[in-house]
């Protein structure tokens, strides 16, 4: 595991696996970006490379460049398709707190 300057992870890497784990911060320490960066044995072109990346913009998440969640104070809200209609609506997931 590697850390930035902010002491914040940069590279996980997953024992004897290829796969890692990135990290992309702005300069206040917000997380921007997670992805998964395959490494090829011996410098090789990687067959099938899985490009998944997580992009974190303000309160909005987004997984593979499709809208996952938006935090909100009172907890998130995540789009749920309709499979009889295909329309989306947002289901609420409230956090309860414990004062």
């Amino acid at each position: 595991m590697s850390y930035n300057l902010l002491g914040l992870p940069r590279r996980i890497n997953q024992g004897t696996s290829l796969k890692n784990i990135q990290y992309m911060y702005d300069a206040a320490g917000n997380k921007l970006q997670k992805y998964r960066d395959d490494d090829c044995p011996n410098d090789e072109v990687c067959i099938d490379p899985d490009p998944y990346a997580i992009d974190y913009i303000g309160n909005f998440v987004y997984e593979r460049g499709e809208l996952k969640m938006i935090y909100h104070p009172e907890g998130v809200l995540r789009p749920a398709t309709e499979e009889d209609t295909g329309s989306t609506e947002f289901v609420y997931d409230f956090f309860i707190k414990d004062y």
